[in-house]
């Protein structure tokens, strides 16, 4: 690495450690479990580790402006292909999102990603198929361990999509989400973020006697996914698979899809 390059990675790591490190100070409002995973949760030396990161993406240039330039604070969807075009060409997937997988666990990028964004990310890698499906799993542990309100699957936005073909999958994949999450809660004990998913937290209530109220934990869709209609005309083809072997929540809605299985990884 030349002199110059490690000065301006130095530079960019500051930069990410002036503007995020006060976020991930404890305050007096945070709750004991926050508290305790900003003080654990996160190496110190992340914003290194994240510059890294980035010149190994796919557009490094793209993705240094989008982390530090504020406006707008959230990010906005991706360029929307249909269900067709991402099975006919699964490398735009890759060209979408990719990026997205290596970034997701860093604090610059999950504050201003949102649900919708990652909704549309997992269109997009079941649609694409193949080596792609199991990234629908990873995408999915990754939305489970956000842990503000807005990604309680119940406030999920109504995306409005006008295709229906893809408004049906993003309906489906938000039931699947909501089974798979209540499976996680009720069979397996280990509720999402914010509730004592993180394994350190979850020793230290076990250490102090406590445990997490399971009985309280319930995910639910949100009023706009039931009313998605079926897509009209014969069964839309997007897997080789036969009706039977097709999740309740695409088939009710005449879609043939597979991979969403790799949702009950969480």
């Amino acid at each position: 690495m030349t002199v110059s390059r490690y000065l301006c990675d130095f530079i960019l790591a500051g930069l990410f450690k002036l503007l995020w490190a006060p976020s991930l100070v404890p305050t007096p409002n945070d709750t004991d479990e926050v508290r305790f995973n900003k003080e654990h949760m996160y190496d110190p030396n992340w914003p290194r580790s994240l510059v890294l990161i980035i010149h190994h993406t796919r557009r490094p240039f793209h993705n240094f402006f989008l982390l530090l330039w504020p406006y707008p604070w959230h990010f906005a969807l991706q360029p929307l292909y249909s269900s067709f075009e991402f099975l006919q060409h699964p490398e735009l997937a890759d060209e979408l999102h990719s990026d997205d997988l290596r970034l997701h666990y860093f604090p610059p990028y999950r504050a201003r990603d949102t649900p919708l964004r990652s909704l549309y990310r997992m269109h997009a890698w079941i649609c694409a198929g193949g080596k792609h499906r199991p990234l629908l799993g990873y995408e999915t542990q990754y939305f489970l361990s956000h842990i503000g309100p807005e990604w309680k699957l119940e406030n999920l936005p109504d995306p409005q999509d006008p295709d229906p073909v893809r408004y049906a999958v993003l309906a489906g994949l938000v039931e699947t989400m909501v089974l798979s999450f209540n499976e996680r809660y009720s069979e397996m004990k280990l509720p999402r973020m914010g509730e004592g998913i993180s394994v350190m937290y979850r020793k230290k209530l076990k250490r102090e006697g406590r445990e997490v109220d399971y009985a309280t934990l319930k995910e639910r869709a949100p009023e706009w996914v039931a009313p998605v209609p079926p897509v009209e005309g014969p069964p839309v083809q997007l897997a080789m698979i036969k009706q039977e072997g097709v999740a309740i929540q695409f088939r009710k809605r005449n879609i043939l899809i597979s991979g969403s299985g790799h949702m009950f990884w969480v």
